[in-house]
């Protein structure tokens, strides 16, 4: 919180734009539901990410929800379908 508040003054003294701050101790990992239904063809994002384990709340609230499809057109289909 600290930091982040620094952050904000320093940015409001620059005039450097704005910024959102969400502490990594706010932060709460939901569970997610990936399709199931296309077997391999699909895959969470997260699970082809390394990351240190202290930031995987904020990992999880970029990427949480990403998949991998295999093609353009099975995406459309799994968007589609979720």
């Amino acid at each position: 919180d600290t930091i982040a508040t620094r952050l904000t003054q320093l940015l409001t003294q620059e005039k450097s734009g704005r910024a959102t701050f969400i502490p990594l101790n706010r932060l709460a990992v939901e569970n997610v539901r990936y399709p199931t239904e296309f077997g391999k063809d699909v895959m969470p994002l997260i699970k082809r990410l390394k990351f240190d384990p202290k930031f995987e709340p904020a990992i999880h609230q970029v990427f949480g929800r990403a998949v991998i499809c295999r093609s353009v057109e099975l995406a459309a289909e799994v968007s589609k379908a979720t």
